[in-house]
């Protein structure tokens, strides 16, 4: 009988065979040995390697062939889009699975909220008619429907507030206590879950799963913490604490160096003992080793660092907010934001004929809003007076 590698091998060999386009990369045939050799021997992975290795494919394909659940967390937004919309769908097509995007609480209308307090909102009698006839026609009752539907009829900031009043939470969530339980759009979303194989998340569900078994249980779990230095909390507790987490960071966010390509582990030490043992020889050079020892022990001026970049963020933010875009709350050193005409790609080109890039994706959930790397404040000011003309 064929390994678990062997058959994922092969799994790439049907990608290559069947997908136009597709060409299997030597680092990605390297990362699917060693994800299948740790799901065999029950024991923990950590790889770090830049964008466009083939990483996705390379810990999706022998996951799945294992027949195993698992969770894959997140905090990107666009790479939550494309493993769903994308690498997921692709690899369906050679090797069956199946999958679902968990979604916390307050991505959901409560519909028992909304009974009791539409009329009570403070928002004008036609911002009522709207919210409610937005409630009576949605199918799945999620704030980014909501905000797209209404933002542009109410304002941004009216949309907010009346989102706050009608949001579910489990705080309050009288689960099958509920008259409208059987057709909660919360719990709805949340059977897609038990039925998959592959479960998509952010690190805040990934985290309060982990507290309070919201998900399913899953047997392989790597944690990617690349923005953590702009962020108010992280899964370091998670390795004290268990013994099959491993944490991932990266010096090219907070420290400033990505021209160096260098990340780190961080797990108990009978994991990065087998790591060791299991990653390729001179995988880093000694220059670039050296340099990033050095700027791990300077942990002042990388924490200055950070502290300037979340300042700066915190300026762009309000500075585009007050120019009526929508800015989704961000812990990275970028933020995604929705221009007030809703026409992100527009916009996108008009930045560019300014020699201003920012970053649109056109797929679901992203093509009306924009990424926009958190600059200097000149550069930040730049920004402001290109999209403010």
């Amino acid at each position: 009988m064929a390994d678990l590698s062997d058959l994922s091998q092969g799994t790439l060999s049907d990608l290559e065979s069947t997908l136009t386009g597709f060409e299997r990369r030597p680092t990605q045939e390297e990362f699917v040995e060693l994800w299948a050799s740790a799901i065999e021997r029950h024991r923990d992975v950590a790889i770090e390697a830049p964008t466009g290795s083939g990483k996705s494919f390379g810990y999706l394909v022998p996951a799945i062939q294992s027949g195993k659940r698992v969770v894959v967390a997140t905090r990107s937004i666009a790479l939550q889009n494309q493993l769903i919309h994308k690498d997921l769908p692709t690899l369906n097509r050679v090797l069956a699975t199946s999958w679902a995007l968990a979604k916390g609480y307050g991505n959901f209308a409560c519909k028992l909220k909304l009974g009791e307090r539409t009329r009570s909102l403070p928002l004008e009698p036609t911002a009522v008619e709207a919210l409610e006839s937005w409630a009576q026609t949605t199918e799945a009752g999620e704030r980014d429907e909501a905000f797209s539907r209404l933002a542009p009829e109410l304002g941004t900031q009216p949309t907010r507030e009346a989102w706050r009043s009608i949001q579910a939470s489990p705080d309050d969530c009288i689960k099958s206590h509920c008259s409208f339980y059987e057709d909660c759009f919360y719990f709805r979303h949340r059977a897609h879950w038990d039925q998959a194989q592959v479960i998509v998340c952010n690190h805040h569900l990934l985290l309060y799963g982990l507290i309070t078994s919201l998900l399913p249980p899953a047997e392989l779990l790597v944690i990617d913490e690349a923005y953590v230095d702009f962020a108010e909390t992280d899964a370091l507790p998670l390795v004290r604490e268990r013994e099959n987490v491993v944490v991932l960071r990266t010096l090219s966010k907070g420290y400033s160096l990505a021209g160096l390509r260098v990340g780190f582990a961080v797990a108990q030490p009978a994991v990065l003992e087998g790591l060791s043992k299991t990653k390729q020889i001179y995988n880093v050079g000694a220059l670039p080793a050296a340099l990033a020892a050095a700027s791990m022990r300077d942990q002042e001026w990388k924490n200055a660092n950070a502290e300037r970049i979340k300042a700066s963020r915190a300026d762009l933010t309000a500075g585009l907010e007050r120019l009526g875009w929508r800015v989704w709350p961000s812990q990275a050193n970028f933020v995604l934001a929705r221009p007030p005409s809703g026409n992100a790609a527009e916009v996108h080109d008009a930045l560019r004929r300014r020699g201003i890039l920012v970053r649109h994706f056109a797929t679901p959930r992203l093509a009306d809003k924009l990424r926009i790397t958190v600059g200097t404040p000149e550069e930040n000011a730049a920004l402001m007076e290109a999209v403010g003309d």
